[in-house]
């Protein structure tokens, strides 16, 4: 019998012994990071995910830890019943650990609740104790700026001096290598909080489905809840997801999971991209 390359990756005559040690899972803490920002700022944005992903080159392997950029335009879902924001805030904002806000000379549109949608979405985590870290830009005020939305900014800038430390940035290579260091020092901050993650308390998650995605994010694929052996919500800004393959390569081909899952009561999704599984060598 001839064997090609594909029989070897779906036989069910794979030797699952060296299946598992191949494809052996990991254990890694993913931390969300919620990018939030005025339009005015696009290219900004794209400084910040570069960021967080030259982290996750740098460290997450070794660390097992997995920092996950979190984007409105890429994560918010369509939904209807309530203000926008608040259902922005449903979605991303209420799970998010870390948020990273930068402005360039626009405050933003107001909510309904709050100035503006980065400003609801940076004083719900002052209020509950997460961090933060704030950036403005210094750059040249074009010609044709709104002179409104630069006095809002203005002043709310002004209102965070008493109780807040922020960074004005000049450039975007500023505002990249300044975020590389203060991302190093949340992460170490947090790291060394946690300690050992054996002897913290968690609390096991209720997983209801996962379905993976074999090419894009739009084409969900088959179910495969049997491949995620638990999520664990350890104490402070963290989760660990435990993801077995049972040795089999076609784990390979997924692009993401999505998973639905349970949270003290709360049932949420979370998509979960195959480079933040760690069950891969």
């Amino acid at each position: 019998m001839t064997f090609s390359p594909q029989h070897l990756l779906f036989t069910p005559r794979f030797p699952p012994l060296l299946a598992r040690i191949i494809y052996m899972s990991r254990l890694s803490i993913v931390y969300e990071i919620l990018i939030a920002s005025p339009g005015d700022v696009v290219n900004e944005r794209t400084v910040v995910a570069e960021v967080i992903e030259d982290w996750n080159s740098a460290h997450s392997r070794v660390r097992k830890i997995s920092l996950q950029a979190v984007r409105w335009e890429l994560d918010g879902v369509p939904a209807t019943g309530d203000r926008p924001q608040a259902i922005l805030n449903r979605q991303l904002v209420e799970s998010a650990d870390i948020l990273i806000a930068v402005f360039g000379i626009r405050l933003g549109t107001p909510t309904g609740k709050a100035p503006s949608g980065t400003v609801e979405e940076l004083e719900h985590f002052r209020s509950q104790g997460k961090p933060v870290l704030m950036y403005f830009s210094g750059g040249a005020v074009p010609r044709d700026h709104d002179p409104e939305q630069l006095r809002l900014l203005q002043e709310y800038r002004s209102e965070l001096e008493s109780n807040t430390l922020s960074y004005t940035f000049p450039d975007l290579a500023a505002l990249r290598r300044r975020l590389s260091r203060d991302l190093a020092n949340v992460m170490n901050s947090l790291a060394g909080a946690a300690g050992d993650s054996a002897s913290r308390e968690t609390e096991s998650l209720i997983v209801h489905s996962a379905v993976y995605h074999p090419a894009s994010y739009e084409k969900p694929g088959d179910d495969v809840t049997g491949l995620v052996q638990s999520i664990i919500k350890e104490r402070g800004p963290s989760f660990r997801v435990d993801i077995n393959t049972f040795g089999d390569p076609f784990i390979n081909l997924f692009k993401a999971l999505t998973i639905d899952y349970e949270y003290r009561g709360h049932r949420r999704t979370k998509i979960i991209p195959q480079d933040h599984w760690f069950n891969l060598p």
